[in-house]
């Protein structure tokens, strides 16, 4: 694959603006933990309300590539996972807290 190629797909993708850790460590600002989350959330939101509304033209018969579909799909999904693997490891933290004697 063509260095142009990679150009052109990462130039169709789209990136939310929503606060990345590269906005975290250069703002000085106090971020906490659960603005990360919370900003991390909204992104997962934002990522499968894109991917509805492309499922939803396609199948309404609108002009839509089914490549720029997939990818939307895939990134919808790799991003609930994550946010689901976060979920399971913070419960996994407050349980192993809950279980330790004082």
């Amino acid at each position: 694959m063509s260095l142009q190629a990679i150009e052109q797909i990462s130039s169709s993708l789209t990136i939310s603006p929503e606060l990345t850790t590269t906005d975290v460590v250069n703002s000085g600002a106090d971020i906490t933990f659960a603005d990360v989350l919370i900003n991390g959330i909204k992104n997962v939101n934002q990522s499968l309300n894109i991917n509805d509304k492309n499922i939803e033209k396609l199948a309404l018969g609108e002009a839509i590539s089914t490549h720029d579909l997939m990818i939307t799909m895939e990134q919808a999904k790799f991003q609930l996972e994550l946010a689901i693997e976060v979920r399971n490891r913070l419960v996994e933290g407050y349980q192993e807290i809950m279980r330790m004697q004082l």
